[in-house]
């Protein structure tokens, strides 16, 4: 569960385990695991609070080993 400025505010089990946040850091900034400046993620969440739909779109986050990862995302 994601605010529009990136804040994580709840996270699951799968995206604990892969991105290596646990409940306790929370609340924690997407951006910060952006492989580059995060200005994507930032982008992209403005575009989801300014409509009521959905808004698809991809972006890239590091893994616990630091490997980039391309996720999907509808928001």
């Amino acid at each position: 569960l994601l605010k529009c400025d990136g804040q994580i505010q709840a996270i699951n089990r799968s995206a604990t385990s892969f991105l290596g946040i646990s409940a306790p850091q929370l609340p924690f900034s997407l951006t910060n695991l952006a492989p580059d400046s995060g200005d994507d993620i930032v982008k992209y969440l403005h575009s989801c609070s300014r409509t009521t739909g959905p808004v698809s779109g991809a972006v890239w986050l590091r893994n616990t080993d630091g490997i980039a990862v391309k996720f999907r995302c509808m928001g």
